[in-house]
């Protein structure tokens, strides 16, 4: 640019322009595009001006399309501008000078459209498709489609995620290629390569919901494998010097791979090995993370006991190949994966909490010597939800363990994240919490209130409904004498953060206020002033998720119950009972647990008038559902999947 600045003005022509234009578009530069683009207004300001030198200098296709070119190349956060910019230019060119953009210029657009687009953007995806209605009905060859144009449009409608995009993608790949199966011939209208797969099978993994689904997409995955490998090895193709680029990948064996582990058939792993196995014997395709990671989440997906040794025992296989440079590095999401096995183990003789800081601290080895993966955030949040899984009283350690891990990161700084140690979120305090709940004396209870307290002044982390029902959990499983007092301070909290500005009723919301109901049922017997905190507290409780709109439920009215039944006097409660269990009746939330706590709360002579029999010692609520109303009972889910099991 600077040579050319140097040059007499009447030397400068469109070519000049144009070489300086595709110069910036190539760069590195983070100012490039912006810099390409005020070349391209100086061309096009000398002819608003009518200059009588501007046929010299008058922007063609090829100096817009550098300019495009450097905006598609922009790193930004602001990916909406790269589109606007793109789009701009190609309206500038069409209507300042009746351009029309050529092939690569389309492309370009294209790729800003499926790279920098927002997700499930339906405009987007009808306007590629327009776009590509308009170069196929074109005469001019510059413009006709060519691959790359149909496999960004087969990526943009597979980002969409409308009503059609899955047909709208087949469809497409049917333009692309017709696979003749009777007469075992294969017509092109274009050439297709590997990309071009690879995109439809992104399609069938985004739009499969059910391991019926990836059933089915595995099955056809397969048969477009063996598609792929006939126009690999198919020399009598015209264009036999572009089959290398319809080579089998690793995209292509990871994708059949992932659809098969998701179908969850029993011989899954079977077939993803022989799968991995025949790549590499045929095209020597070597497993990379992702693969290895497949693998380890079959593993994790069993729920038998020998599924974390197995799972660990590949994951070390995995770090041993990586450490000798015979492998790709294992990555977070191995270690989570083998993490969240070991947190659902059913061994006994597997110490979870041990060894899952075995597992972080082998993370951290490899990252320390081998250059790995420093475990992120999500890593240390699988530890603690291994640890908290695993916390009760005989395991009194594993809290600890939980808030001493909690400390750590809390004392993270810029510093230390080159050390590896993110710091917390609210899962993380979430799960603390979780650690201490499983512990059934309270031990807990001032920590969870101090973690409470912490987070409600914490600006950044605002504590969920989550983080309240948990504290008021933990306190419901104390022995303490005012739980549930605490109980009620810490819902008017929930109340004032979270309810009060909305009035908006919601299920987390209903969680909380039975949390509380909850605390008030299992509070202390024999202390006087307990019991009166326990039916006072229980009313309030009432009139604020009626004041708030919050639908009671089966747990509502099973824990007031219980709370009658417990701090009531059996003379004079009756009518009290009586008008719980007709809400209950009224609303069809009548479960097991309501009617159990009906029959401890009722006297024999109202149970007998509401339910038609006497009580019966040891018999359960299960059992009087068979008898009840079905209208009763019409909210039950399980009711209901009982009754369709019985009718079948």
């Amino acid at each position: 640019e600077n040579q050319v600045s140097k040059s007499a003005a009447n030397a400068l022509n469109t070519q000049t322009y144009n070489i300086v234009i595709d110069a910036w578009s190539k760069s590195n530069d983070k100012h490039a595009a912006q810099r390409a683009e005020e070349l391209l207004e100086e061309m096009e300001k000398a002819n608003d001006n009518n200059n009588i030198d501007a046929i010299k200098i008058k922007p063609d296709r090829t100096s817009y399309e550098c300019v495009i070119k450097a905006w598609v190349k922009q790193q930004s956060n602001s990916t909406h501008l790269i589109i606007e910019k793109v789009e701009d230019l190609i309206d500038r060119m069409k209507k300042n000078y009746s351009l029309n953009p050529s092939r690569r210029g389309y492309n370009l657009l294209l790729y800003a459209y499926a790279h920098y687009s927002s997700k499930n953007n339906s405009n987007v995806a009808a306007e590629s498709e327009s776009i590509l209605n308009e170069m196929m009905q074109s005469s001019d060859e510059l413009l006709s489609p060519d691959i790359n144009t149909f496999n960004l449009i087969l990526k943009i409608w597979s980002q969409s995620r409308t009503k059609e995009y899955k047909d709208k993608t087949e469809e497409l790949f049917e333009k692309i290629i017709i696979d003749d199966t009777t007469t075992n011939n294969t017509k092109m209208i274009i050439f297709p390569n590997v990309d071009t797969f690879s995109a439809i099978f992104s399609c069938w993994l985004k739009s499969s919901s059910s391991k019926k689904d990836y059933a089915v997409v595995s099955e056809n995955m397969m048969n477009k494998l063996k598609l792929l490998e006939n126009l690999y090895r198919d020399t009598s193709c015209i264009v036999t010097q572009n089959n290398t680029a319809l080579k089998p990948n690793i995209i292509i064996m990871n994708s059949i791979s992932t659809a098969l582990a998701k179908s969850a058939q029993p011989n899954a792993m079977d077939r993803v090995m022989e799968l991995r196995n025949y790549m590499e014997n045929s095209y020597g395709i070597k497993a990379d993370t992702i693969s290895n990671n497949i693998i380890i989440d079959l593993l994790s997906r069993r729920r038998d006991k020998d599924a974390y040794i197995e799972a660990v025992n590949v994951l070390m296989k995995i770090e041993d190949d990586f450490k000798n440079g015979k492998c790709h590095k294992p990555d977070n999401y191995s270690y989570i994966s083998v993490l969240n096995c070991l947190a659902k183990s059913s061994n006994p003789t597997i110490a979870v909490s041990d060894e899952a800081m075995k597992l972080l601290n082998r993370m951290k080895a490899t990252q320390k010597d081998y250059s790995g993966d420093a475990p992120n955030l999500d890593c240390y949040n699988a530890v603690l939800n291994c640890i908290s899984t695993t916390a009760n009283d005989d395991d009194c350690h594993a809290a600890g363990l939980a808030f001493s891990i909690l400390r750590e990161m809390e004392a993270s700084s810029n510093r230390d994240h080159r050390q590896g140690i993110p710091k917390p979120n609210l899962q993380t305090y979430n799960t603390c919490l979780k650690a201490c709940r499983n512990h059934k004396d309270g031990k807990y209870v001032g920590s969870a209130e101090t973690l409470l307290s912490r987070l409600q002044e914490n600006p950044t982390l605002r504590p969920d409904s989550y983080t309240y029902n948990t504290v008021i959990q933990i306190l419901a499983r104390s022995n303490r004498v005012d739980k549930a007092r605490r109980a009620f301070r810490i819902l008017k909290d929930y109340i004032t953060s979270h309810i009060s500005t909305s009035k908006k009723s919601s299920s987390s919301n209903r969680f909380v206020f039975n949390a509380v109901l909850n605390v008030c049922a299992f509070s202390n017997k024999n202390d006087p002033i307990a019991k009166i905190d326990a039916i006072r507290i229980t009313h309030r409780i009432t009139d604020l998720m009626a004041e708030y709109k919050i639908e009671e439920n089966d747990v509502t009215y099973a824990s007031i119950l219980r709370t009658y039944s417990n701090f009531l006097p059996r003379n004079g409660r009756d009518g009290k009972v009586k008008e719980v269990f007709r809400r209950a009746t009224q609303e069809g939330y009548v479960s097991a647990g309501v009617l159990t706590q009906f029959r401890f709360a009722a006297s024999p002579y109202l149970y007998r008038d509401v339910i038609g029999i006497y009580p019966e010692k040891g018999s359960s609520g299960s059992s009087i559902m068979e008898i009840v109303p079905k209208e009763w009972t019409r909210k039950i889910a399980s009711h209901k999947k009982k009754i369709r099991r019985r009718e079948q």
